[in-house]
């Protein structure tokens, strides 16, 4: 079934549907694709970086999940370097919750 929309979005992941968000808060009812059940899980980084937070809450979406990411650190055998983040903390929060949270935040599903 062909269907017209005014954007679509192929991929709901993290960056897919931020993109629907801003799109929503300017009055745009983007269509999103994603071939797998949302909330998408995959293996990778999960940590937002302050200026990713700011971004989101400049959306209006609040993560009340997670734990705060104060810094990163960098290993390499007994070596370690690493620093805390001049704007603040950043926040780690699994894959699912947060697209369960942009999902439900955006009311692009129903069943929140």
């Amino acid at each position: 079934m062909v269907r017209e929309c005014q954007v679509l979005i192929v991929g709901g992941g993290p960056a897919g549907l931020v993109a629907a968000r801003a799109l929503l808060d300017r009055g745009v009812r983007p269509t999103v694709l994603e071939r797998r059940r949302w909330p998408v899980d995959k293996v990778c980084g999960e940590g937002i970086m302050p200026a990713g937070l700011a971004v989101l809450r400049r959306l209006g979406v609040e993560l009340y999940c997670g734990r705060p990411l104060p810094g990163i650190d960098y290993l390499e055998g007994k070596l370690r370097a690493g620093a805390d983040f001049a704007e603040g903390s950043g926040r780690i929060v699994r894959r699912t919750e947060l697209s369960q949270t942009l999902l439900c935040q955006a009311e692009l599903v129903d069943e929140c």
